[in-house]
C-alpha cells in the first residue's frame, strides 16, 4: 500500500516534466493530499494553484482551487475564510454550471453548520448536495454526504439513524477501494461506540482506523482517533493507556501546526492525570488550556463578525441562485416566443422574395453571363487546387522514400554488425571444437560462452522482428485489460536463470489488484526488455526492483537497478533516432534495439517512458500506461 506520502511525491516529481494546466491541476491535487497530512502546505499549493488559474483564466481550476481552500480552512476552525471560498465557488460553479462542484459546496456547508451545532441547516445542506450526486450518480460525493449525515445524528444522540449513514457510506468507499474513506468512517463509528458506552467495540473500530491511518501516514486521522482512544481508555479507567494516546496526539498536533483539536486534547489529559490522582500536572496542563483558549478568543470574536457577513452572502447567493432558475424558465419562454416571431417574419419574406422575383426577370440574361465567368473562375482554382495536391502528394512520397531508405540502412547495418559478428563467433567456435584442440574445460566454457551468444543473437532477432513489423506498420494493437502483477513475474520467472548467475535478487511490489489498459504481447515485451537490460548491467549480488505507483488515472511502473549506472550524455542518447548500447557488467552484448521498441510500444499503447540514473548507483525506467479500475473509482 502507498502512502499519501509516497502519492504527494510522485506528484512532485510529475510537476517537473508538466506545465500550463496539467501543473496547475498537479497542484490541486498535490494541495488536497496534503489536507491530512500538513495543512499549511496543503494552503500554499492551494494558494499557488489558485494563482496561476486565474493568471491563466481557467475557470474549473479556480473553482477546484476555491472549494480546497474553502475545505482546508474549515477543517482549521476559520469558518469566515471559509466561506470566502464558497462564495467564489458558488458564482463560478452558477455561471459555467458545474454541477458536481455544486454538490460538494452543499455538502460542505452542511458539514460546517453541523460543526457549529446548527443540526436543522446542516441536514438541509446535506439533503440538497444528495439529490445533486443522485443525478449524477457520484458515489463518492454520496459517501461525504452519508458520513456528515452520521455525524449529525450522533451529536443529537440518535444512533441507530447515524449507524445506518455510517454503513452506507462505509459500505461505497469499500466498493470504490478509498482507504483513507474508510478509516474515517470506522473512526466516527468508534466515537459513536464511545459515546453508547460500548468500550471495547469502540475501540475495536478505532484500531482498524489506526491501522489505516498509519499505513498512509493521514497524521490529522492518527491526531483524531489516538485522541479518541484515549477517551476510551479514560472511561475504562486505564489511566497509562489513556496517556500514551493522548501524548502521541499532543505531540502529532504540535509537529505538524494541525492545533485545531489541541482544546480537546489538554482536556482529556487533564481528565487522565485527575483521574491518577497527579494534580501537578492536571494544573500545568489547565493552565496551557486556559492560555490556548485565551489565545483564540480574539481571534474568535473577529472570525465571528466576518462569519455572520460571509455567512449572510453566502445564504444571499443561494437564494438568488434559485431565482435565477426562476428567471431562466422566463427566459426560455421568451425566447420560444422569439422563435415563433421569427419564423413568421421568415415566412413573410418568401412571400415578399417571389413578389419581387417577378419584376428581376429582365435582368436574367445577365446573370447568365455572370454565371459563366464564375463557372469559369471556378474551373481555374479547381485547377489551382489539383496542382497543390500533386506538390503535396510528390511530397509525400518523397519522404516516405527517404524513411524507406533510412529504415533499410538501419537493417543492413544490424545485421551486418549485430548479426554477423556473432554467427562468425559461432563459426569459429564450432571449427574449433571440431578440430579437436580444446581440453574438456575448455570445451565446457565454449560452449557456455556459445550458450550465451545464441541467447542473446536470439533475444536480438525477436526485437530486429517485432521492430521491422513496426516500421512496416504490420503490428496489430489489441488493447484489453492487463494484470500487471502475472506479466511482472511471468518475465522473472524467463530471466531467473541469468539472474541467479550473477546472483541477483529479483523483486516485486506490485499489488495483485492493478490492471491496465494495453495490448497484452506489447505489455509483455515492454517489461521484457527492461527487466532484460536491469539485469544485463546490474552486477554480481546486486538487486532489480518493480514497483508501481497509482497516479490519477495512470499506472507508473518502475524498474530500478543496482547496476553501473549512466552518464547524463549516455542518457540523451538512449531514446534516440540512432541506436544506442554498450556491453553488460559480464560482457552481455546488446544492440541498443530493445529500448527503441519498448518507446515506441510504450507510446502506441498511450503512455509515456523516461529514465532517472545516477553513475556508479543504478538506473531506474519507468512508464505510464493507462489505469483500469477495479470495484469503482479509487478517491
Amino acid at each position: 500500500m502507498f502512502s499519501r506520502q509516497n502519492e504527494i511525491d510522485s506528484l512532485k516529481r510529475l510537476l517537473l516534466v508538466s506545465k500550463d494546466t496539467v501543473y496547475i491541476k498537479i497542484l490541486t491535487d498535490i494541495c488536497w493530499r496534503y489536507r491530512n497530512i500538513n495543512s499549511d502546505s496543503a494552503e500554499k499549493y492551494g494558494k499557488e494553484a489558485l494563482r496561476l488559474a486565474e493568471k491563466a483564466n481557467k475557470p474549473y481550476l479556480i473553482t477546484l482551487a476555491n472549494q480546497y481552500l474553502g475545505v482546508i480552512a474549515q477543517s482549521k476552525g476559520k469558518y469566515a475564510e471559509s466561506l470566502e471560498y464558497y462564495y467564489k465557488v458558488i458564482e463560478l460553479a452558477e455561471k459555467y454550471n458545474y454541477t458536481e462542484r455544486l454538490g460538494y459546496l452543499y455538502q460542505s456547508m452542511g458539514r460546517m453548520n453541523q460543526q457549529q451545532g446548527n443540526y436543522e441547516q446542516a441536514i438541509k445542506y446535506t439533503q440538497q448536495s444528495i439529490v445533486i450526486f443522485k443525478k449524477l450518480n457520484h458515489q463518492l460525493g454520496l459517501s461525504y454526504c452519508y458520513l456528515t449525515l452520521g455525524e449529525v445524528y450522533t451529536k443529537i444522540r440518535d444512533y441507530p439513524k447515524a449507524m445506518n449513514f455510517y454503513q452506507q457510506s462505509l459500505s461505497l468507499r469499500q466498493k470504490m477501494n478509498s482507504k483513507e474513506g474508510v478509516g474515517a468512517v470506522y473512526s466516527l463509528i468508534g466515537e459513536t461506540l464511545l459515546q453508547q458506552g460500548k468500550y471495547e467495540e469502540a475501540l475495536e473500530s478505532l484500531r482498524k482506523a489506526e491501522t489505516i491511518f498509519l499505513s498512509l501516514q493521514d497524521i490529522r486521522g492518527q491526531i483524531t482517533v489516538f485522541n479518541r482512544m484515549a477517551r476510551v481508555y479514560t472511561f475504562q479507567k486505564k489511566w497509562e493507556n489513556a496517556l500514551a494516546y493522548s501524548k502521541k496526539s499532543e505531540q502529532l498536533a504540535q509537529q505538524t501546526g494541525i492545533t485545531e483539536i489541541i482544546k480537546d486534547v489538554y482536556t482529556n489529559i487533564i481528565d487522565i492525570y485527575v483521574g491518577k490522582n497527579d494534580y501537578v500536572n492536571a494544573y500545568h496542563y489547565q493552565r496551557m488550556l486556559s492560555e490556548y483558549k485565551d489565545s483564540l478568543l480574539d481571534r474568535e470574536k473577529e472570525e465571528k463578525n466576518q462569519e455572520i457577513q460571509a455567512k449572510y452572502q453566502t445564504d444571499k447567493r443561494l437564494q438568488d441562485i434559485e431565482l435565477l432558475k426562476a428567471e431562466n424558465q422566463n427566459q426560455r419562454i421568451i425566447i420560444y416566443l422569439s422563435f415563433v416571431i421569427a419564423f413568421l417574419l421568415l415566412i413573410t419574406g418568401i412571400v415578399f422574395y417571389f413578389n419581387i422575383q417577378q419584376r428581376k426577370r429582365h435582368n436574367e440574361q445577365l446573370l447568365f453571363q455572370k454565371k459563366q465567368i464564375q463557372d469559369t473562375n471556378d474551373k481555374l482554382a479547381q485547377l489551382n487546387k489539383d496542382i497543390l495536391a500533386q506538390n503535396v502528394s510528390i511530397t509525400q512520397q518523397k519522404e516516405e522514400q527517404e524513411k524507406i531508405n533510412h529504415f533499410k540502412d538501419k537493417l543492413f547495418s544490424i545485421i551486418s554488425h549485430d548479426l554477423r559478428n556473432p554467427l562468425a563467433s559461432l563459426k569459429g567456435a564450432l571449427e574449433l571444437l571440431n578440430a579437436d584442440f580444446l581440453s574438456a574445460q575448455e570445451k565446457n566454457n565454449l560452449i557456455d560462452r556459445l550458450s550465451n551468444d545464441l541467447q542473446a543473437t536470439s533475444y536480438l532477432l525477436d526485437n530486429l522482428l517485432n521492430w521491422t513489423r513496426t516500421q512496416m506498420q504490420g503490428l496489430k494493437i489489441d488493447k484489453t485489460e492487463v494484470n500487471l502483477s502475472s506479466i511482472i513475474e511471468e518475465n522473472f520467472n524467463l530471466f531467473r536463470p541469468q539472474a541467479e548467475n550473477k546472483k541477483i535478487s529479483l523483486q516485486s511490489n506490485i499489488p495483485a489488484d492493478i490492471y491496465v489498459t494495453a495490448d497484452v504481447e506489447m505489455t509483455k515485451l515492454i517489461v521484457r526488455n527492461l527487466i532484460h537490460n536491469a539485469i544485463k548491467y546490474t552486477s554480481f549480488m546486486g538487486t532489480v526492483r518493480v514497483n508501481a505507483f497509482l497516479i490519477d488515472d495512470y499506472v507508473i511502473t518502475a524498474v530500478q537497478d543496482t547496476g553501473r549506472g549512466m552518464t547524463k550524455q549516455e542518457q540523451d542518447k538512449l531514446f534516440g533516432i540512432e541506436h544506442f548500447s554498450k556491453q553488460g557488467t559480464s560482457n552481455e552484448k546488446g544492440s541498443g534495439l530493445g529500448l527503441l521498441l519498448v518507446k515506441d510500444f510504450v507510446e502506441k499503447n498511450n503512455g509515456t517512458i523516461w529514465v532517472e540514473s545516477i553513475e556508479n548507483e543504478g538506473s531506474t525506467f519507468s512508464f505510464t500506461l493507462p489505469r483500469v479500475y477495479k470495484g469503482g473509482h479509487s478517491s
